[in-house]
């Protein structure tokens, strides 16, 4: 189970260095605007996919969920509102597990 969500943090990170980079101007403005739309949509899809995994434990839940805090605490990502439901729609679920 850990070894999942790590598995999907590590791709996500990977991805999200690399739109730092293009953006920050570290890979140089050779890239080509595709280049530059290939890096955001495996940024925007591994981060998707991150959010969309739903923790089978609370420990694990809560790693991920610090995991991508750290992201938008640094400013270098944002939640649309589907994001946010989803994360929050899993945060309730766990609640209600935790009831009973």
């Amino acid at each position: 189970m850990r070894a999942e969500l790590l598995r999907r943090i590590r791709a996500h990170e990977r991805s999200l260095l690399l739109m730092i980079e293009m953006n920050g101007g570290f890979a140089g403005s050779n890239a080509t605007r595709f280049q530059r739309d290939e890096v955001l949509a495996s940024e925007a899809a591994t981060r998707n996919d991150l959010i969309d995994w739903e923790a089978p434990t609370a420990p694990l839940a809560v790693e991920k969920l610090l995991h991508l805090l750290a992201h938008v605490l640094v400013g270098k990502i944002a939640f649309d509102e589907e994001a946010l439901a989803k994360i929050q729609a899993q945060c309730r679920g766990f609640q209600r597990k935790a009831k009973n």
